[in-house]
């Protein structure tokens, strides 16, 4: 056995057990620049993303059989308008999150903490990767109402909204909106 004495001076006899199991205190300033790295992270490669289908549009727009057709109803012009409204989305967010961040290029290179690896486990993440499902997989599985539908759902329960009711209307009055402002105030041909 060892008979070492345990120092038990005033200071360490004081603590209490909230203090023992306390949170530890995190640097509010830091916390908000690590939110803002992500929300960079997250507007790249909504950026390239949007890119992706714009090139998309373009192509549809300009392919032979449905180059003869008004630009409002040739089904590129939806896709290309909503590339462009996500490009500048995406902008818009990276510039508002890269003046909030500070200097966040320091970061980009040679960074010690783990915003980069924290990211792609986020919300953010998650999202992206429903968004790319639902323009590129579920508009040619299923209507675009009820791709919508889903879309919305899942996005909402993405965010963390838990009332059902919000989310079913939510899901319900978006898709009305949308299927409307799309397909018959603007005349687009939706999926």
């Amino acid at each position: 056995m060892n008979d070492e004495k345990v120092d038990c001076s005033s200071e360490q006899a004081d603590i209490t057990p909230e203090q023992l199991f306390a949170e530890p205190e995190v640097d509010p300033v830091a916390e908000k620049r690590s939110k803002r790295i992500k929300d960079i992270f997250f507007a790249l490669i909504y950026v390239g993303l949007s890119l992706l289908i714009l090139t998309e549009g373009k192509s549809i727009l300009v392919e032979p059989s449905l180059a003869r057709l008004p630009k409002v109803s040739n089904p590129g012009s939806t896709i290309f308008f909503m590339g462009c409204l996500m490009l500048t989305l995406g902008a818009i967010l990276g510039i508002i999150a890269a003046f909030q961040a500070g200097n966040p290029f320091k970061y980009f290179v040679g960074a010690k903490d783990s915003s980069f690896w924290t990211f792609f486990i986020s919300k953010q993440f998650l999202f992206l990767f429903v968004l790319g499902l639902y323009i590129f997989a579920l508009w040619e599985i299923i209507p675009y109402w009820a791709s919508t539908f889903l879309f919305l759902v899942v996005g909402m329960l993405i965010f963390g909204s838990r009332s059902w009711l919000k989310i079913a209307l939510t899901g319900v009055i978006g898709t009305a909106v949308m299927t409307f402002l799309f397909g018959t105030v603007a005349q687009v041909l939706l999926p």
